[in-house]
């Protein structure tokens, strides 16, 4: 989102900068040339070389890649809009041209609802790579042929007089105040689309496309604002807000004990709410024409600047998503300014003091969640940090119960290791790791000479390394530095293991590709960011670097718990690509073995005499064979397929 912002950015101060300093034939030549050089960077799917090295921050990475792979093309993409606007505003001097705006949301809006479901579970990503060329080349071709209008047309003398009768209300140019205005609205709503979204997301609801209602949300408001700016009735909405911030403090001070329906259906309300408020303020302070390229600029400095607010500066600053109550307060502080000092408002009617009203109880109340919130993160935490890859949370549950004391590592909202305070039962396996789970038993019974050398995607709490006896050789693979952190100095499964045991620090497959065969009794994989699945590491690809490091007759666990996606179908069709047996093996726990959870793991192998073991049939799911093999592959793979009904 960073990069897209700040290219943005740079596309539409071309355009401005183009149109003011250029006359309107070298505007064209210009953006003809752009063109014809964005062709140089096709097609734009990165090479070998651009795989990861292991790293804790990868942020300048991705902007590196983004910017050598899409920077040109999306760059004179961008320019697109204001630009031609521009020219459509002098071409046609008695109509505004602000309504193209609407048509290229709509645009984006469309796009963003359909790729998931018909563009991606149906084309590979070297298709939509092609396709995506394709579609350069012929948007290029409609745009060089208005600029080529556009040079065509004679420079009226008129212009300017032209504006100056379609737009009486706007002949003098916008202050610095508005500018401010524009920046600052247009900041806001970006700020609150990227932390209701990292807030639902990571902490409220890990549900697969989720992300995509934010965004439809984000765009859906600068249609309506701009279709018709009217829509956009600052009383009506500001008691809105303050009933949306009342009702989301309510639901935020219950918590998990909210169902999780209420909780998105509020924090989306709230979201559509003040995006509604920022674009209809923008869209009312839209000046005329001749300012057309300037107040777009300033919209994308505004969008930019939220969006590194929450990428950048609220990873540094603070350890929850506080952004959001960020962007709750400065959105009811600058409405309430713009209402106050807004001359348009300034009437007789009592009305109008309504919305002053509305705006500051929303500020006090939003406060006051902020200072609860807080304070109740604070309760059973003893640590937490955030980065790049989220937040990362030591919880230490039932202090004053010996049984059941225990501490806890979350990621997000999703548990990821616990581990029990009792010294009797500190390296008892837990959560997704019992005994009887399935990866329980193949680190038990797995065939192996001598030691055992186990290899593991994703560390955790460490939890794994309770299996480890001596001779054996655990090699863990991790990508967040914050989870080794935790892992090493506030859980004591690695300390006391008698195993030998190795962290690898990076991600696990471009680790594993640059190494040599490792010969692993068993390998693990394991990974998860809070409940999100790395798709990297379920592919045909990936099971193939996964079998050069395997023993001839290793076992393979995969750990494919989920709430909302079913990811046997994918597994196992990477084990019939390779010609591998499997077997799935689903445990539920019960009220009396409270530190186990219920999990599914797939173990696959070619070792039949394992999979005959007692132990393994007594655990396996009865009909396995009812599972329809679902094929990923680097280039293709779609989340749609594999959603739970």
């Amino acid at each position: 989102m960073v990069f897209f912002q700040l290219f943005l950015v740079a596309g539409y101060a071309y355009a401005h900068l183009l149109t003011q300093y250029c006359r309107p034939r070298t505007q064209s030549v210009v953006h003809l040339i752009l063109l014809m050089v964005a062709f140089c960077v096709l097609p734009i799917t990165p090479g070998e070389s651009w795989k990861p090295e292991s790293q804790s921050n990868p942020t300048w990475y991705i902007l590196q890649l983004l910017t050598v792979c899409l920077g040109l093309p999306y760059f004179v993409l961008s320019a697109t809009g204001p630009l031609v606007q521009k020219w459509f505003s002098l071409t046609y001097p008695g109509r505004s041209p602000y309504r193209l705006y609407v048509q290229s949301n709509w645009g984006s809006f469309l796009a963003l609802g359909t790729y998931p479901f018909l563009i991606e579970p149906h084309f590979s990503r070297h298709a939509q790579a092609t396709l995506w060329s394709f579609g350069l080349v012929f948007f290029a071709l409609i745009c060089g042929y208005c600029a080529l209008r556009f040079y065509k047309l004679p420079c009226p003398s008129s212009t300017e007089t032209q504006k100056e009768r379609t737009f009486p209300t706007a002949l003098t140019a916008p202050s610095f105040n508005e500018r401010l205005l524009w920046v600052g609205f247009a900041a806001t709503a970006s700020l609150l689309l990227l932390a209701t979204t990292n807030k639902l997301c990571q902490e409220v609801a890990v549900v697969p496309f989720l992300w995509i209602i934010p965004l439809s949300i984000y765009l859906f408001s600068f249609i309506l604002c701009f279709d018709n700016p009217e829509r956009y009735s600052r009383t009506w909405f500001a008691v809105a807000f303050f009933l949306g911030i009342a009702e989301l403090t309510h639901v935020m001070l219950r918590g998990d004990r909210a169902p999780i329906g209420l909780q998105v259906g509020v924090y989306l309300i709230v979201l559509f709410i003040c995006c509604v408020i920022c674009h209809g303020e923008i869209a009312r302070l839209k000046p005329s024409p001749t300012y057309l390229t300037s107040y777009y600029l300033c919209i994308a400095v505004g969008g930019a600047l939220g969006g590194l607010v929450v990428a950048v500066g609220a990873p540094l600053v603070f350890v929850g998503y506080y952004e959001f109550h960020l962007g709750l307060l400065v959105c009811a502080g600058l409405a309430l300014i713009r209402q106050i000092f807004d001359n348009e408002t300034a009437t007789l009617s009592r009305s109008r003091y309504l919305p002053h009203l509305c705006f500051a109880l929303a500020f006090l109340l939003v406060g006051r969640e902020f200072v609860t919130e807080r304070r109740s993160r604070l309760d059973d935490a003893i640590a937490a940090s955030r980065n790049f890859f989220g937040i990362l949370t030591l919880r230490e549950k039932n202090r004053d119960n010996p049984e059941h004391h225990h501490y806890l590592m979350v990621h997000g909202s999703i548990v990821h290791g616990l581990q029990l305070v009792q010294p009797a039962r500190h390296r008892q396996p837990t959560s997704y790791y019992g005994e009887q789970s399935g990866v329980g038993l193949a680190l038990q019974y797995a065939p192996h000479q001598g030691g055992r050398r186990i290899g593991i995607i994703g560390l955790g709490v460490g939890t794994l390394a309770a299996f480890g006896q001596e001779r054996d050789y655990l090699r863990f693979y991790e990508i967040d530095p914050a989870v080794q952190e935790l892992a090493e100095n506030r859980f004591t499964y690695l300390k006391e293991s008698p195993a030998r045991i190795d962290i690898i620090l990076g991600d696990a497959r471009v680790s594993l590709e640059r190494e040599a065969p490792q010969q692993f009794d068993v390998l693990v994989i394991d990974a998860f960011s809070s409940d999100a699945v790395p798709i990297h590491l379920l592919t045909r690809e990936a099971f193939a670097v996964y079998m050069r490091h395997l023993k001839p007759d290793g076992v393979i666990a995969a750990h494919v718990s989920n709430k909302y996606l079913d990811l046997k179908p994918v597994v196992i069709a990477a084990a019939d690509h390779f010609g591998l047996q499997w077997v799935v093996i689903h445990k539920r726990t019960a009220k009396e073995t409270w530190w186990e959870y219920n999990s599914t793991w797939i173990l696959l192998t070619t070792n039949q005499a394992f999979l005959n073991r007692s132990e393994i049939t007594a655990a396996a799911e009865p009909s396995p064979n009812s599972v329809s093999p679902l094929v990923w592959t680097d280039a293709y793979s779609a989340l749609f397929h594999v959603l739970k009904k």
